[in-house]
Formats: C-alpha cells, sequence, structure tokens
C-alpha cells in the first residue's frame, strides 16, 4: 500500500496520470477520452482532474474546435512524478513476481488476462 500512497496521489489520479504519460511529450485529450484511458467512469473524472490540476500536475486546455470543451495535459511535474510512479509500479511488480518461473508468471498473466476479458464481456 505504501507503493500506492507515497505520492500523496490517490489510486484514480494516478491512473489519470498514467494515461496522460502514455500519451507522449505534449499529449492532449478530452476528458471523455482520458476517463477512457484511465478507465474510471465519465462522471467521476471531473474531480479527478480538479485535484490534478490543483495540484499542478496537469492543466485544462481549451477545445479550439470548440471553446466549451477542453482537454488535459501534464506540466512538467505531473510528468515527472507520472514516470515515477511508472517505474515504482515497475520496480513493485518484478519484486511481486521474483519468485515465480517465467512458465508461472505466463500461467498467471494468461489467467488475468482470461478474468479480465471475462468482466469486460460481462459488464462487471
Amino acid at each position: 500500500m505504501a507503493h500506492v500512497s507515497q505520492w500523496e496521489v490517490g489510486w484514480p489520479h494516478q491512473r489519470v496520470l498514467g494515461a496522460l504519460l502514455e500519451l507522449g511529450a505534449g499529449g492532449t485529450t478530452s476528458q471523455r477520452q482520458l476517463s477512457e484511458l484511465a478507465d474510471i467512469d465519465p462522471r467521476n473524472i471531473v474531480p479527478v482532474i480538479d485535484v490534478l490540476e490543483q495540484r499542478q500536475l496537469i492543466e485544462r486546455v481549451p477545445d479550439p474546435s470548440d471553446r466549451r470543451k477542453s482537454g488535459a495535459t501534464l506540466t512538467d511535474d505531473g510528468a515527472k512524478l507520472a514516470r515515477k510512479i511508472h517505474d515504482a509500479a515497475v520496480m513493485l511488480e518484478q519484486q511481486m513476481f521474483s519468485g515465480l518461473s517465467a512458465d508461472e508468471q505466463d500461467t498467471l498473466h494468461n489467467i488475468l488476462l482470461k478474468l479480465y476479458r471475462i468482466v469486460q464481456e460481462q459488464g462487471l
């Protein structure tokens, strides 16, 4: 749990930062697209974005084609934090699975993918 809370940024906030990091440098996306990328219900994305904006980790960018809409992009501090979170996640994953053989890791991966697909198909 310390890995999740060490940056004083909640799990959904970390997911948004990670999604924006995946978009790459200068990546801007709409709130709707961001909710899909971060797998957060669109009704819940605005408060998450608000917190990240208040912490100056992201900024809202007006949509040039529709002034009523805005997108979100990482600030420099947000990109730095997103990379730290990503690197910590990779290290945690390596530590967690170090006790499993390569075959066991592959089996676990396949089982988790199968469960994920079931959840997606059944809308759970």
